[in-house]
């Protein structure tokens, strides 16, 4: 699960134009932080929710790590001199370990987003995350395993 951090104040700033940019753009930086196959999707307002399969935990954390770097170096000019820009928030959960209903994974990676969400609040260098929702790889004594950040 991935939302994006302060994209109100760019909405309220620079209007609904430039917001509605602003979410083709960050679309466009985490697809190209995913695999060809991997799903991505606008889920409401300023959220997403990627499907990553066939990955471990460790791979997760660093997809993660990706798009909130490259989401949070990421600025769109506006007019003149000004920049918006926007952080995320992601938050991950995996199948059969954490839900292994599509509906449970969604809502344990919304809460672990909003708790990421709430860190950058109180640090504000740190990197704003979106809602990622991945499938984590089979392990021997699993069918299949799936993770939502």
């Amino acid at each position: 699960m991935l939302d994006l951090d302060d994209f109100k104040l760019v909405n309220d700033t620079y209007g609904h134009k430039v917001g509605d940019k602003m979410l083709r753009e960050v679309a466009r930086i985490i697809q190209e932080q995913l695999r060809e196959y991997d799903f991505l999707a606008r889920y409401a307002g300023d959220e997403f929710v990627a499907i990553v399969q066939e990955v471990e935990n460790c791979q997760v954390d660093d997809l993660r790590s990706r798009i909130e770097a490259a989401v949070s170096s990421f600025s769109m000019h506006v007019r003149g001199d000004q920049r918006a820009h926007v952080g995320i928030s992601v938050g991950t959960a995996t199948f059969d370990t954490d839900g292994d209903t599509l509906d449970q994974l969604l809502i344990v990676a919304d809460q672990a987003m909003y708790r990421v969400k709430s860190d950058h609040k109180f640090k504000p260098s740190a990197a704003a995350a979106t809602p990622l929702v991945s499938l984590a790889k089979p392990q021997e004594d699993q069918l299949g395993s799936v993770s939502v950040n």
